[in-house]
């Protein structure tokens, strides 16, 4: 039982405190390790102290990960439509993996409006906030929008501008890198720019 105990107090201890800051990144350097890519498809990478994502094709979607794998994750960055098409989806993804395909919870929204908190399990995607994403004129109040994820946990929570958007629960995902995504639906030409991203503990 004292083995149990000590081992459980081990655990608690190297949990981060809530709020701790486990990465921050102002995209003003290459250096700090996103992905950088170029396809026919679309294209993501550095560009002028920002990180821009291109997508090119029709319902199709680019992402970018970083740093180390994390279980519970507050992701916060500010993203803006970079000059593409206003019908888009954009936002931060956690508990990335790829084997036989990718996976990961997304937290989108749109430059129009609507927003999702989405689960892609080896390459197959779904919203579990819904059947559609929803709109909000919280997304819409203040280009860049201020988005917030949250994976705490089983419970997955988006924000947008401060405003809480969607909350839903999902076990299927545990652990994994954090990211950027983009995409587009019927009309391709998605342009997402994204700034100041601040990753800490829930």
């Amino acid at each position: 039982a004292m083995r149990f105990l000590l081992l459980a107090l081990l655990l608690v201890a190297c949990a981060p405190a809530s709020g701790a800051l486990l990465a921050q990144d102002d995209f003003a350097t290459s250096a700090s390790g996103w992905t950088v890519t170029e396809t026919l498809e679309g294209r993501a990478g550095y560009d002028d102290g920002q990180y821009r994502i291109v997508v090119a094709e029709p319902n199709f979607d680019v992402w970018a990960t970083a740093g180390k794998d994390y279980a519970d994750v507050r992701i916060e960055v500010e993203a803006a439509n970079g000059g593409g098409v206003e019908d888009n989806s954009f936002g931060a993804i956690c508990r990335y993996t790829d084997e036989d395909g990718p996976s990961y919870y997304s937290f989108l929204v749109s430059s129009d409006g609507y927003y999702a908190i989405g689960k892609t399990v080896k390459g197959q995607s779904t919203y579990l906030s819904g059947n559609v994403m929803m709109f909000s004129d919280a997304v819409l109040r203040d280009p860049p929008a201020h988005l917030r994820a949250e994976c705490a946990g089983t419970r997955l929570t988006l924000w947008a501008n401060d405003v809480q958007l969607a909350q839903v629960d999902d076990a299927d995902l545990r652990s994994g890198k954090i990211g950027l995504i983009a995409g587009t639906f019927d009309q391709p030409g998605a342009n997402v720019v994204f700034d100041n991203l601040r990753v800490t503990a829930p």
